[in-house]
Order: structure tokens, then sequence, then C-alpha cells
């Protein structure tokens, strides 16, 4: 299957929103503290919720795609496909867990080891969305939302032991931790709702003929999204009114997860329709998206660089130039060292290599067990 470009649209979106907060909230003085909280009323659908979202969008195609290849009966490599994809979370996992370390090292705060920081949770997320990818998609929508329901009344109860050291209370720690960053029981339905529209855009892009294609688009993915992206805006919008502009609310995830569903929907039609990315040069967010985990890592060298220094004025133009210059920094480094600088292909291959590893030692072990049985029986 054709790569989707509004995939990595999306996701370089959620890369350079994530680029332009943190510079402002980074370097602004605290009299223009004001913008940094107009940018996050305005476009924080755009951030680690849409980025989980794209997460699930891309495992869902990848999943589907490498399992039409296989046999049903081939259950080794049946078996080495869910021994890549563990082991990826896995490895997701533990960077998340190291960046923490060194996070909570500099502020002096081990608890925050365990902090929801989007690697921690789209690592999580990874591992405990496998056994659902084979679920209908109607039943992954069920359980996101009820997920959903379940915070909000899980919340509700635990958020009074904050900080305290009985069981609610490490229940909450374990839960939620920091409720500004990105909690695995809120932020899991992202992924799990993008698995599903993973799983609609490979049944849509597998059609051969470009005009059934389209309408199968139209029916199955653009008017699904709409109408029910338009809905959850509604319900995020009049629930606990005005509470939906505050980001991580309940009425928030719902509210962004319809503002994600129309804006990507969008993206697919006008790509499928051939309205955008008709220059094939035209690949300014391919490259956040391609080193998108790169940058995650990479871009915390630059918070001392105007720490508490730039007006609003001051900011606008050195956070662009900072932007495009990492922009050519990109292209360079993917022309010259394609794959090598990007985190996610070196997560990607690593997995393969452990589940190698993995099945070999399987394997041998196996061999073991039948010649000993054989010893035995003789």
């Amino acid at each position: 299957m054709e790569r989707i470009k509004s995939i990595d649209a999306m996701r370089g979106l959620s890369i350079v929103y994530m680029l332009f907060g943190h510079f402002l909230q980074w370097w602004i003085i605290a009299e223009d503290y004001w913008a940094y909280v107009l940018l996050r009323i305005l476009f924080e659908p755009l951030g680690s919720s849409a980025f989980i979202f794209i997460a699930g969008v891309s495992t869902s195609i990848s999943y589907h795609s490498r399992m039409k290849k296989l046999d049903e009966l081939d259950f080794e490599k049946i078996k080495r496909i869910k021994h890549e994809y563990l082991n990826k979370g896995i490895l997701i996992l533990l960077i998340g867990l190291a960046y923490n370390f060194f996070v909570a090292l500099s502020i002096g705060r081990f608890a925050d080891v365990w902090k929801y920081f989007v690697l921690i949770t789209i690592g999580i997320s990874l591992i405990i969305a496998w056994p659902l990818l084979k679920i209908s998609k109607i039943m992954r929508c069920a359980i996101g939302i009820i997920i959903w329901i379940s915070h909000y009344f899980t919340l509700s109860y635990l958020i009074q032991y904050q900080g305290q050291s009985n069981l609610q209370g490490i229940l909450f720690h374990a839960l939620y931790n920091s409720l500004d960053l990105d909690p695995l029981i809120c932020f899991f339905t992202f992924f799990l709702i993008g698995t599903v529209i993973g799983d609609i855009l490979h049944e849509t892009m597998e059609i051969n003929y470009p005009e059934l294609r389209k309408v199968n688009i139209a029916l199955k993915l653009t008017l699904p999204s709409l109408i029910s992206g338009m809905l959850l805006i509604v319900f995020g919008i009049t629930f606990q009114y005005p509470t939906f502009l505050q980001h991580r609310t309940f009425p928030w995830f719902f509210y962004a997860l319809g503002c994600i569903l129309i804006l990507f929907s969008t993206l697919i039609t006008l790509e499928i329709n051939q309205f955008i990315y008709k220059k094939e040069r035209f690949k300014f967010l391919y490259y956040f998206s391609y080193y998108s985990l790169t940058l995650y890592l990479a871009h915390n060298l630059f918070y001392f660089l105007f720490l508490g220094q730039l007006t609003f004025m001051e900011y606008l133009l050195f956070s662009s130039i900072t932007v495009i210059s990492l922009r050519f920094l990109l292209k360079f480094a993917h022309d010259k060292v394609g794959k090598k600088f990007s985190l996610k292909f070196l997560i990607s291959f690593l997995s393969s290599e452990l589940s190698d590893i993995t099945m070999n030692f399987s394997l041998k072990n196996t061999i073991i067990s039948l010649f000993n049985d054989k010893t035995a029986k003789t």
C-alpha cells in the first residue's frame, strides 16, 4: 500500500505545534504568558492527543499490511510479528522511563520517574492494544468511550487522595500522576480510535479503482468522521460549559477527539481527491513526522536558549527561525544519513532484532525439550 501523506501531515503538525508550544512556554516573559494560555486553548487538540491518535492509525495499518501477506496457519511468522510489535512497545516505554529518569534527576523529584509524558503513554498503549486489534471496530469505539466514562468517576474519587501514601494515593499516582500530561487512562482512547481509523484506511486504500476508492473514503471515513466529530464537539462544549477550554478536563477529551477526527478525515479527503500534496517536493511536515521521536527528545536542548527572556513578538521571530532551521537540518540529515537519524526506525530495527533473538531462543528450547523427551522414552 502506498504511503498515506496525510498521516505524515497530521503527525508533522503535532510536532510543529509541540515545538512552538514548548518554545512559548519556556522563552516567554511572565507578562506575556497569556499567549501560551491562548495557544493551548486554540490548538491543544493538535498536541499529544493527535500524536497518540496517529500512532494508533499507523499501528493498525502496519499490522494489517503485514498480516495480509501471511497465511493464517503460518503461526511462526504471526508469532514473530507479535514479538516485534510488543518489543516496539517495550522499547518506547523504556526510552520514556529513561527520559523521565533524567527529568526527575534534574529537578530532584524521583517520584516523577513514573510520569505520563507521551512516550510512556504510547509504549503502554502499544502493549495493551495488541489483543484489541483483532476485535471489531465498533467494539473498540465502545471500549474507548467506556474507558473515558470510567475515568470520569475514577478521577472524581481518587483525586482527593493525591499525594497521600495510602492505597488510593498510590492508585492515583499509578493512573494519573500529573493531570496536565498524558495519563494512560485518558489518552488510550485516542490510540484506540486511531486504530479504528487505521482499519478503515487500510480497507479502502487497498481498492485498486480510484473512483471506487473515493466513494468508499467518503462513505466509510469522511462522513462518519464529520458526523461523529461534530457530535463529540457539541457534547464537549455543552457538558459543563465552558470547561472544554481547559485542557485535560473530561469535556475537553470529547472536544479534542472531535477536532482530530474532522481534521484528519478532511486531510485524507483532500489527499484522495488530489487537492493537496500534488508536488513531491512538498515535504515540510514530512521531515517533522519522519524524525518525530528524535525531535521529541532533542528539542529539550533549546530549553535554556532564551529561558524567560522574550516578549511575544520576539518569540514569534526566534521560534519561527528555529523551526525553519530545524526543517533544513532534518532535510540535510534525511539526505545524508536517512533512517539512521530516525529514532522510529532504530526502534523498529531493534524490535526486529530482538524478535529474532527471542524466536531463536524459543526454538532452541523447543528442540532441547523434544530431544530430552525422546531420550527419556528410550
